[in-house]
């Protein structure tokens, strides 16, 4: 990404592509609509459900009633359910990856923001919340490795650290009585969902 007098302008790095790839993962509509703000920002296809069954259903309730955010939990965790993820680390790695698909939404919404403004006040917090986030969707991405190593304390440095960049982000807005976030809600939305991350790492670590 670069920037120039119109804004933002993204380039074709390699970060981006990858980035662009994991957009195409979900479908807007796959989302419950109980968490508006989450399926809003959900683009792509939806994912083949067919495997979901009984068991699957039980092992999700059971795994979101031990995670702060439960309904949010478990509606994420159905609607994205599939044959392959019928365990624990099955579950670990789904909600891993719609956190980072959320988190890539976010960071186009600051650069959609950033390009609408004039205020270079607003642009500087836009930024700085810009950086934030592609550095959440990369720590995001060590925890999917880290979860594919069984490395559970990188797994849960790597979550927390995304986490840590979202609340970065909104209190770069707090520290600027004129200006208001215009993210809070989606931002609010990634801290959950990383929240509910690690509170399944925590289970399938013990």
């Amino acid at each position: 990404m670069r920037f120039s007098s119109k804004g933002f302008e993204v380039h074709p790095s390699a970060a981006l592509n990858q980035l662009t790839k994991r957009h195409v993962v979900f479908n807007i509509n796959c989302l419950p609509s109980t968490h508006a703000i989450i399926r809003d920002e959900m683009v792509g296809i939806c994912p083949d459900t067919d495997g979901f069954n009984q068991k699957v259903s039980e092992l999700i309730t059971q795994t979101c009633e031990k995670t702060r955010y439960k309904d949010l939990c478990i509606s994420t965790l159905e609607t994205f359910a599939g044959s392959n993820q019928d365990d624990l680390p099955g579950l670990a790695k789904r909600a891993l990856k719609v956190t980072s698909l959320h988190g890539g939404e976010v960071h186009d919404k600051l650069i959609a923001f950033y390009n609408q403004t004039e205020d270079e006040s607003v642009r500087q917090c836009l930024t700085d919340c810009s950086e934030n986030y592609q550095d959440a969707i990369d720590q995001l991405e060590d925890s999917l490795a880290a979860l594919d190593a069984k490395n559970y304390n990188d797994l849960n440095l790597w979550t927390s650290a995304a986490m840590a960049d979202a609340e970065l982000c909104e209190e770069g807005f707090k520290d600027r009585d004129d200006i208001k976030s215009p993210i809070t809600e989606i931002n609010e939305a990634f801290k959950q969902m990383c929240t509910i991350c690690l509170d399944i790492i925590k289970e399938l670590a013990k």
